[in-house]
């Protein structure tokens, strides 16, 4: 499983109808692999990612996404989960919506 964190905070407030390759392009995001099970919903990988399990909490993790230019430890509205299935969904506050990169 991976999330994408954005690189850009504006992601936080940008109105998210529906997310797209032009609106939010790959290369806004850097990937974080993350050892979950596969079963688990998004809702609990949101709370996962801002519990202090976050691998990112670590010093290693610190040192990751000081070397990626990202400003934020948990997981932001904006940033994107990749599923086992190659499922691609943006975290849009309170809901999920799927995302088309291909």
């Amino acid at each position: 499983m991976k999330v994408y964190y954005a690189k850009d905070p504006v992601y936080t407030v940008k109105p998210i109808i529906e997310p797209s390759r032009e609106a939010f392009p790959k290369d806004d995001f850097v990937a974080l692999d993350v050892q979950l099970p596969s079963n688990v919903t998004l809702d609990r990988i949101f709370e996962y990612l801002n519990s202090a399990q976050n691998p990112l909490k670590t010093a290693e993790g610190q040192r990751w996404l000081a070397q990626q230019n990202l400003s934020h430890t948990s997981m932001s509205v904006g940033d994107i989960v990749q599923d086992d299935r190659g499922r691609l969904t943006m975290c849009a506050g309170r809901v999920w919506k799927p995302v088309q990169w291909e």
